[in-house]
């Protein structure tokens, strides 16, 4: 969000500094996201495209492949979970297909759902699986190309003077600003604590992602031309917004296997605030 956020600013003649906190792990890390128009929200669909303009905008600065074409597929146990999902698509014009179980492993052979998931399936063709990590550099190259490298500073805030306008750093910048954008993550209530602010309910987990090395002989079954980035939908327990798995293919010189995590599964995270 930071980065996006200055690289954006920059594109638009704004003079920015960006603070990216001295953290060794990012408010993003890892090598892989996905990219999905798959919300039946018709905003969210709307802000996806725009951000896929962006992306392409972006890849053209990247020196390797941004982002690789999979498809969606949202599988669920209950047909309705993903009924609104396809009534968005049906009402915004987007191509996609329900399909049953065996429509799903007759295409895809490595994914075997069970009978449980018999028409519940949807695949839209628009969903891409992110090389993260070059992303985050390609972002980064560009503020320095557009701002220079003093744009770019990974040190942390120590202290936000609201009437000074005014961030320290912890080795003792002093930097001034007209416009502040927080873009924190984790760290959000840290800042805020800072300024004398309101905090807010923020909750954070901790999130394991698994790496699952495929059968030798069987790798090109796991690769992004042979599987879609796949999402979960289950009945969310305790008003839980999102719950389920999603899986991302094997990239090119990326992390050997097919990457599988769970939304929301890990222990809440005892953070700053």
């Amino acid at each position: 969000m930071g980065r996006s956020t200055a690289w954006s600013l920059c594109r638009s003649g704004n003079h920015v500094v960006l603070l990216d906190g001295g953290h060794a792990e990012k408010g993003s890390w890892g090598e892989s996201r996905i990219a999905r128009l798959s919300y039946a929200d018709p905003v969210m669909v709307r802000l996806a495209r725009r951000s896929y303009e962006l992306y392409g905008t972006l890849s053209q600065k990247a020196s390797q492949p941004i982002m690789y074409k999979t498809g969606c597929l949202d599988v669920s146990c209950r047909k309705d979970l993903l009924d609104n999902l396809a009534k968005t698509y049906e009402d915004l014009g987007q191509p996609y297909e329900r399909l049953n179980h065996k429509q799903v492993e007759q295409r895809w052979p490595v994914l075997q759902l069970t009978t449980d998931y018999v028409q519940a399936s949807v695949y839209c063709p628009e969903g891409d699986a992110v090389a993260l990590g070059v992303v985050m550099e390609t972002l980064k190259d560009q503020i320095h190309t557009l701002a220079g490298p003093a744009a770019y500073i990974d040190e942390s805030v120590v202290s936000i003077d609201r009437q000074k306008k005014t961030v320290t750093t912890e080795d003792g910048t002093v930097i001034s600003y007209s416009k502040l954008v927080l873009a924190a993550g984790i760290w959000t209530n840290g800042l805020l604590q800072k300024m004398n602010l309101s905090l807010l309910p923020l909750v954070a987990t901790i999130e394991q992602n698994t790496y699952y090395a495929p059968s030798k002989g069987r790798e090109p079954l796991y690769g992004i031309s042979a599987m879609p980035v796949v999402k979960e939908h289950m009945p969310p327990p305790n008003g839980m917004k999102k719950f389920g798995g999603y899986m991302i293919p094997h990239m090119p010189n990326g992390v050997e296997g097919v990457k599988f995590g769970m939304h929301r599964q890990g222990p809440v995270l005892e953070h700053e605030v």
